[in-house]
């Protein structure tokens, strides 16, 4: 299988890096996200299908991860919007992206369907809902988070490093989002030629420190 050199990362939340079972993070979530923060723009999705969108914000807040995800979102329904408003916010083509979830008729077929690359976390729950002709396969298939990193293409960062702050916009009606100042650092690397297209010669991964919507 052909690699895809990703520069960032859509996490679900609930059963991805949230053990909804047992009410904590999973054992792997809190150092994986953390080595990938060093090398891609991640951002964080997931639903409130109980209507308790803030919730869910609170325990983000509480894991300590919040600084570690440009943007956060969450809504009672529609995952694929959700899907479609962190990738806009990303400001990079789906190609460059991958999705990581732990449902295959989630965030696997929307990533199919746009042309990211897909990681299926297989455990838990609905780790025998399999995946179909509608949600296409997954581009991986892992069974834990701590396999994420090997399954991606890792750039480390070169000497060369311009910044630029950048606002990011209010969200809209139908879900919240982390409104923050982002601190931008430009690494120069070849698998991102589209950004070097669009920020003038240098693409990027970033650094930022979210503040979650009370």
């Amino acid at each position: 299988m052909t690699r895809v050199n990703i520069c960032a990362v859509i996490f679900d939340w609930g059963r991805t890096l949230w053990d909804s079972e047992k009410g904590c993070l999973f054992s792997d979530a809190t150092a994986t996200v953390r080595l990938l923060s060093q090398a891609y723009a991640l951002t964080l999705v997931g639903l409130a299908s109980d209507g308790e969108v803030g919730r869910r914000y609170a325990l983000v807040r509480a894991t300590g991860l919040e600084r570690l995800f440009a943007v956060v979102l969450f809504a009672p329904d529609r995952k694929d919007r959700l899907c479609d408003e962190a990738l806009a916010r990303l400001h990079c083509p789906p190609q460059a992206v991958a999705i990581v979830d732990d449902r295959a008729v989630r965030g696997i077929r929307w990533g199919n369907r746009c042309g990211a690359t897909t990681v299926w976390v297989r455990r838990g729950k609905f780790a025998d809902e399999l995946p179909t002709d509608d949600t296409g396969m997954p581009t991986h298939t892992i069974t834990s988070l701590s396999e994420l990193p090997a399954v991606l293409v890792w750039r480390r960062p070169c000497q060369r490093r311009v910044r630029r702050m950048v606002t990011v916009s209010a969200a809209p009606s139908h879900s919240r989002v982390c409104h923050n100042r982002c601190e931008w650092d430009y690494i120069g690397s070849e698998t991102t030629r589209w950004l070097d297209r669009r920020y003038h010669g240098a693409s990027y991964v970033h650094r930022y420190r979210p503040t979650i919507p009370p």
